[in-house]
């Protein structure tokens, strides 16, 4: 089939839009600032239906309070970003969704009534933004259209600061303790470890790790707030970030990118096209984690050195992109 991507040959002009999110979430930032689209964030903690009630009714006043010409929520929420699809029906302005991988494949691809409104969304959007080319490539074989833009690279704060931590070598795996995570495997990899490197794992682990019953140089975060957490990055000599998704580029690698720290990543396709240097490849099994640990420890000089040559790149290429980007929603707002 066709690729499904618009012409962007037309001048870049502003659009009047703005940004809706159900949660909080580092991409939605740096994509809506360089549009120059308000962003929303809206974000209540209540129960599941009184959460979802409270967020259409925030989401209504915000569109219809700013009457824009494009809407770009993110999915997921598959709840929002189909709310958004067919209030555009009534409002007459033009939904575009940006989809993360649980947004293509929700509930990792097991449950057929996600999936089914998961492809209805695909097809019914304006546009589709995903952040590679093979998830694009889902979106055509649904009926929709898409772009593709990763994530730009995080702002740090200028006051971060590095803290003493207690390795000789300080190692953060970013996690969120979820299954489309190998976090047991990166545990028995850690029990490997001599005692001077000492890991820290970020994210919420309550139910899924006790940590009272691992050796001294393994160390649980839980959840910290986020300057804190990128406190902890950038005090760390390397960052971790392993994903079981195929067509995954997980957040960790763009901001182990801002600070120019070395990154252990999965060995898919994806990633390693996208973050080509500075990093160091594994697949989700202990020996070969660990491995790779101590290879990015070997080769840490050289590493440094790669990746702050990468992050020129990307962002020279993410400028470029986000040009592009402007331009497409230039054409869809004069309906070309």
């Amino acid at each position: 089939m066709k690729n499904k991507q618009i012409n962007t040959s037309k001048k870049n002009q502003h659009v009047d839009g703005i940004w809706v999110t159900w949660e909080l979430q580092r991409r939605n930032i740096g994509i809506s600032n360089s549009l120059g689209f308000p962003l929303y964030e809206i974000n209540i903690s209540s129960c599941k239906l009184l959460r979802y009630l409270k967020c259409i009714i925030n989401t209504f006043n915000a569109i219809n309070s700013s009457s824009p010409v494009v809407v770009v929520a993110q999915n997921p929420s598959i709840i929002l970003s189909f709310f958004v699809i067919l209030y555009s029906k009534i409002k007459k302005y033009y939904p575009i969704i940006d989809s993360h991988n649980s947004g293509i494949y929700p509930l990792e691809g097991k449950s057929k009534i996600l999936m089914f409104f998961s492809r209805w969304i695909q097809r019914n959007a304006t546009l589709t933004i995903v952040t590679n080319k093979p998830l694009g490539n889902i979106v055509t074989k649904n009926g929709g259209k898409y772009f593709i833009l990763p994530d730009a690279i995080p702002q740090m704060p200028k006051n971060l600061k590095q803290k003493k931590l207690e390795g000789n070598i300080n190692i953060t795996c970013i996690c969120t303790f979820k299954e489309d995570e190998p976090y047991i495997e990166i545990l028995k990899a850690a029990y490997q470890l001599p005692d001077e490197i000492h890991i820290y794992f970020t994210g919420r682990f309550e139910g899924k790790i006790d940590p009272d019953h691992h050796q001294d140089n393994i160390h649980f975060t839980g959840f910290i707030p986020d300057h804190d957490y990128l406190e902890l990055l950038n005090s760390s000599d390397i960052i971790i970030d392993l994903t079981l998704r195929d067509n995954c580029l997980v957040c960790g690698a763009y901001e182990a990118l801002a600070l120019n720290k070395p990154i252990v990543l999965s060995n898919t396709i994806v990633l390693k096209n996208y973050f080509s240097k500075g990093c160091v490849y594994t697949n989700p099994n202990h020996t070969d984690i660990n491995q790779a640990i101590m290879e990015a420890i070997r080769n840490i000089v050289n590493l440094k050195k790669d990746i702050k040559i990468l992050k020129i790149e990307i962002e020279t290429q993410w400028k470029e992109k986000i040009s592009e980007l402007n331009c497409i929603l230039t054409q869809i707002a004069n309906n070309n």
